[in-house]
């Protein structure tokens, strides 16, 4: 593979998990305004999603900051923590709609 089009596909992989929790919670916020669905369901999937991207964000990181030939790495295990933490917004959001202030919902 090409070194250009191996950095165009992490960049884009990248921008892609960064913007996709702003996608979701925009999502999220006209089901909650224009639709009569249960978002409580959603809550479960969004900390099972969380935890999910951030195991395999873990790996990533490790790797490319132990061994310098593993580098082109970096930028998927940024992209999948930056994803992680995105969700937690659109958890807390939902939380906060829903009146859930407890972390069992």
């Amino acid at each position: 593979m090409e070194v250009l089009g191996a950095k165009q596909l992490a960049t884009a992989v990248g921008v892609t998990l960064v913007i996709a929790p702003l996608a979701l919670w925009l999502s999220f916020f006209y089901l909650a305004k224009f639709s009569s669905i249960d978002l409580r369901r959603a809550l479960p999937w969004l900390r099972v999603l969380r935890w999910v991207a951030w195991i395999l964000a873990t790996p990533f990181m490790f790797a490319a900051i132990v061994n310098d030939s593993y580098h082109h790495f970096f930028v998927y295990g940024c992209g999948l923590f930056s994803f992680s933490a995105g969700l937690s917004f659109s958890q807390n959001w939902l939380k906060k709609r829903l009146n859930l202030n407890s972390d069992n919902a």
